[in-house]
């Protein structure tokens, strides 16, 4: 006698996806795609050309040159020399910061300091950059 294998729930399931994935295949091939983009896909085009006409004259009288400027930032340089600072061929020991600051806002225009490290005492240097922020003086940091 002959034995008969039966089908299993597992065997259905792979079965009826795959139907119905080449169905969907099928399906879109036949309707032309999922659907993006505006043509047939024939190269004949929707024959609404003035459409396009308008929109190119839109974007070419939208279109703004824009001029970019470039400026030379002029620094001043404020040296910190250990426990010392050289700002102009002075030298302003720490507790002279007050003065250092002083001098350097006598300037009429508002200038960027150029803070250099040499080898300065990491009290000297925070102490410095906090009286920069405190006086809203801008800095950028440089080390030798």
């Amino acid at each position: 006698m002959r034995k008969l294998k039966g089908f299993s729930i597992a065997t259905l399931l792979v079965v009826l996806a795959a139907v119905a994935v080449v169905g969907a295949v099928i399906y879109f091939v036949g309707k032309g795609g999922l659907g993006f983009g505006g043509g047939k896909g024939d190269g004949e085009g929707s024959g609404n050309a003035e459409t396009a006409e308008q929109a190119m004259a839109t974007v070419q009288e939208s279109e703004v040159t824009t001029e970019i400027t470039t400026r030379e930032i002029v620094y001043i340089e404020v040296k910190v020399h250990e426990n010392s600072y050289l700002y102009n061929n002075d030298q302003y020991e720490i507790s002279d910061i007050g003065q250092l600051i002083g001098d350097i806002n006598e300037n009429e225009e508002k200038f960027t300091v150029r803070v250099i490290d040499e080898n300065a005492s990491e009290k000297a240097y925070s102490q410095l950059l906090s009286a920069f922020d405190d006086n809203k003086i801008k800095y950028i940091e440089l080390s030798e």
